[in-house]
């Protein structure tokens, strides 16, 4: 490996972290898991906190689609009123 996904890795941490501070984060789980599944985590873990809390559907879509989550892309893709649904 590059050390091309750790970079991109890296930053989308700052850039979730940065953009929704209100959240909690996991995206310190990616020693103990792989990309795909921290990515996939994060994103679930934002779904969750959505339910009380705004976060634009694009958020959740563009964490989804490079851990190749196309489940968690269309429910990326069906925001509504209030951002992303979990249910």
């Amino acid at each position: 490996m590059t050390g091309r996904y750790h970079e991109a890795f890296e930053a989308m941490e700052l850039s979730y972290c940065g953009m929704a501070k209100d959240f909690d984060h996991v995206f310190d789980q990616y020693e103990k898991l792989c990309y795909a599944a921290t990515l996939n985590l994060e994103a679930d873990t934002l779904v969750a906190q959505s339910e009380s809390k705004y976060i634009p559907p694009f958020a959740i879509f563009d964490l989804y689609v490079p851990a190749g989550n196309r489940p968690g892309v269309e429910r990326g893709c069906s925001g509504g009123r209030n951002g992303i649904s979990g249910r």
